[in-house]
């Protein structure tokens, strides 16, 4: 994940490091100048606070701190700099011409935004969670279970089930089936949905690991979450064109979670993928359909 957008968040800060955290965001190029005492003086805390701050980022002190700042202002900058309006991309009679333009400029920032939200680290336990459950199942409505439905195309042609419920009453008897070697991923923005506020506390309750697909801003799953992966945020839930940016941002996500898998045991994947590939031709494809995509 992005360091300054990690500051941003400013997640488990006290109040002292919160302070210094803006003080970064606001001058980046400043902080990297500055010795720990100025920087100290600069935001009216002790120089102890600073130093919690660094270990809270992860990083062994303000020298290196200073220097995953440096290398990921760039791109900060361009995140917080965008002018596209997820909500409203395109405004009252916009040509063909318009519309992809702005579709165009929407997806670069999305994507551009979810992939600073993506801690490698994360993105791998994930992965192993995934190949380590006896079973995997996704919990997720509307236009996200079409995504869901999709990763579980992708987990299925390698070689790894994934159950996708596709209505309320499966759902939920799939939550009540759940076990402590199932794990759970919900795909939802904030809580939208039939049930959805609900499952985490069932799987819990059931003892089965969860993972979160969630929005970057604070959600009713953050405090269930095992494995917590940050969906783009800035779409208004009612006031909007549609759901584009968050839609593909989940789809990014869950295509980041199949590749992950899949490189875990890149030969046997794709040596899997091509076996299965070839079977469904043998049986099932004829001169009109090969049945291969």
């Amino acid at each position: 994940m992005n360091t300054l957008l990690r500051l941003y968040r400013a997640e488990g800060f006290s109040e002292g490091e919160r302070a210094v955290a803006a003080w970064v965001l606001r001058d980046p190029d400043a902080f990297v100048r500055a010795p720990a005492k100025s920087v100290a003086s600069s935001c009216n805390v002790s120089q102890a606070t600073v130093y919690r701050l660094c270990a809270k980022m992860g990083t062994s002190g303000i020298a290196e701190l200073k220097a995953c700042v440096a290398a990921d202002a760039a791109e900060w900058r361009r995140l917080r700099e965008t002018d596209v309006d997820v909500n409203f991309p395109v405004a009252p009679g916009a040509t063909s011409s318009d519309i992809v333009g702005a579709l165009k400029g929407e997806y670069e920032a999305t994507v551009a935004s979810t992939a600073a939200l993506i801690d490698p680290a994360e993105l791998d336990r994930c992965a192993a969670a995934i190949r380590a459950a006896s079973s995997v199942d996704v919990y997720a409505t509307s236009g996200n279970l079409t995504l869901a439905e999709n990763f579980a195309l992708q987990m299925a042609e390698i070689g790894h089930p994934v159950n996708v419920p596709t209505n309320e009453y499966t759902r939920n008897l799939v939550l009540a089936n759940s076990a402590p070697d199932h794990l759970g991923i919900i795909v939802s923005v904030g809580g939208h949905g039939m049930n959805m506020a609900e499952a985490p506390a069932l799987l819990r309750q059931k003892g089965t690991p969860i993972m979160v697909l969630t929005s970057a801003d604070t959600t009713v799953f953050d405090e269930y979450a095992d494995y917590l992966l940050r969906i783009a945020p800035g779409e208004n839930f009612r006031q909007k064109i549609s759901s584009f940016s968050t839609h593909l941002s989940a789809l990014f996500l869950l295509d980041c979670l199949y590749t992950a898998v899949f490189t875990c045991d890149y030969e046997a994947s794709l040596g899997k993928r091509i076996e299965n590939q070839q079977l469904l031709y043998r049986y099932f494809g004829d001169e009109r359909c090969a049945g291969l995509v």
